[in-house]
């Protein structure tokens, strides 16, 4: 996917060291949850991992298993603001 970053984003994304294709799968399963501002979480539930695993096979999805834990902030026009290792979710 060719996502729109932020040079904010894009600096976060490489110093937490968050692979573009975690981005990409965030933001084709994420599920989305609206944080103030206008903006929307990005983040991946039991759900879109089920998906994840229908789609793209178990054995990939476990093998990445590291980043799912990933959190990604999108702007309302689509841009990525920033991405974090979430603890919560």
């Amino acid at each position: 996917m060719n996502q729109r970053k932020s040079k904010h984003c894009r600096i976060r994304q490489q110093q937490r060291g968050i692979p573009n294709q975690v981005i990409d799968w965030l933001l084709i399963y994420g599920e989305e949850r609206r944080v103030p501002g206008g903006a929307s979480q990005l983040f991946f539930s039991k759900q879109s991992l089920k998906e994840m695993r229908s789609e793209l096979g178990k054995t990939l999805v476990s093998l990445c298993s590291k980043y799912w834990n990933i959190a990604l902030i999108v702007s309302a026009d689509d841009k990525a603001i920033t991405t974090y290792w979430s603890i919560h979710q």
